[in-house]
């Protein structure tokens, strides 16, 4: 059932080459995968019923040999670059994927990417944001318990079965997620997406807010610098307040013995 519902794949797919290059990322230099990483940052369990896929095409990194997993078709120009950057380390990808025991039918897949800088990660979720409302049985729904995500209810269909499919899309610092359900009983509902989302968004790292901190430290340079040259001018103008003088030293105990006024040697 997850390989049959391919209607958000197939959207992504389409738009992969616009908003990769629109990224900016076909002219980046090659970088360290992050897919380990990403392994420990996607949801470990989700709802009650659902056991996890074993480690392989459904629950581990994207590659060239599960791409089609995520872009949901036959290899194109697109999805060929796309695995070039998946191998050069550009860009990160994982999947994982959990199937309803007895089978019914539902299943939930997460896909998270992983980028070089935040503004890439921005490019890729906004390129999705724009085009998913714009596609044939694409519903947009509100997703407030999670700090920019967006839902979307797709209805599809599986050999003349219908299927409705609960997305939420969230970038979180460098990194884009992907919440999928997909339910073919009618058992999952937008909440239970929802709630997941917000399970992912927490398990995904804080981005750290640098620009305070450069603030701070570029205003504690300049302070540095002016006392430096405030200093310096000193120096110049009063050489001699900056000059070591020699110290007269104390004889102390060392020195020769005191005569008392009026005594006789």
């Amino acid at each position: 059932m997850i390989g049959s519902s391919i209607s958000v794949r197939r959207i992504r797919g389409s738009l992969l080459l616009v908003v990769l290059t629109a990224a900016g990322l076909f002219s980046a230099p090659s970088v360290a995968s992050g897919a380990n990483s990403l392994s420990s940052v996607l949801l470990s369990h989700t709802l009650p019923g659902f056991i996890v896929s074993p480690p392989g095409a459904r629950n581990g990194p994207i590659n060239q040999s599960n791409l089609s997993l995520v872009t949901g078709g036959a290899s194109s120009p697109a999805d060929t670059q796309f695995a070039q950057l998946l191998a050069s380390g550009n860009v990160s990808g994982y999947i994982r994927s959990w199937v309803h025991l007895p089978v019914n039918g539902d299943a939930i897949v997460v896909e998270a990417f992983q980028f070089q800088d935040q503004s890439q990660a921005a490019s890729f979720v906004n390129g999705e944001n724009g085009s998913l409302p714009q596609q044939p049985g694409v519903s947009p729904w509100a997703v407030p318990s999670v700090p920019g995500a967006a839902g979307y209810l797709v209805h599809t269909s599986a050999a003349g079965t219908p299927i409705s499919e609960y997305v939420v899309v969230f970038g979180k610092g460098n990194t884009d997620v992907q919440v999928i359900l997909v339910t073919q009983s009618g058992d999952l509902t937008a909440a239970d997406a929802t709630a997941l989302a917000s399970q992912q968004w927490a398990s995904v790292p804080t981005p750290t807010n640098w620009t305070p901190i450069i603030a701070l430290l570029s205003f504690i340079g300049v302070v540095v610098l002016s006392l430096l040259i405030i200093l310096v001018a000193r120096m110049r103008r009063y050489p001699d307040a900056f000059t070591v003088q020699p110290m007269a030293r104390d004889v102390g105990p060392w020195g020769p013995p005191m005569t008392l006024q009026g005594q006789q040697s």
